[in-house]
């Protein structure tokens, strides 16, 4: 059975650890970009591909390998 409970907390672990590594990314490889750039995120593009990829690998994931 489809745990929606859990596939919504593991995309949500997800969702929070991408942002950290994004931000680490960033902060690591910086780049002198206009400032036009920064409302190129305006719509969270990458946190709801973040959060539909975790949601949807949870389910996979369950659907492969039961429990039981």
């Amino acid at each position: 059975m489809l745990d929606i409970k859990h596939a919504f907390i593991f995309s949500l672990i997800v969702l929070l650890v991408g942002i950290v590594i994004g931000f680490l990314i960033g902060q690591i490889f910086k780049s002198d970009l206009p400032s036009v750039c920064k409302k190129w995120n305006k719509n969270h593009v990458m946190e709801i591909s973040l959060l539909l990829t975790g949601f949807f690998s949870y389910l996979v994931f369950t659907l492969l390998f039961p429990k039981e």
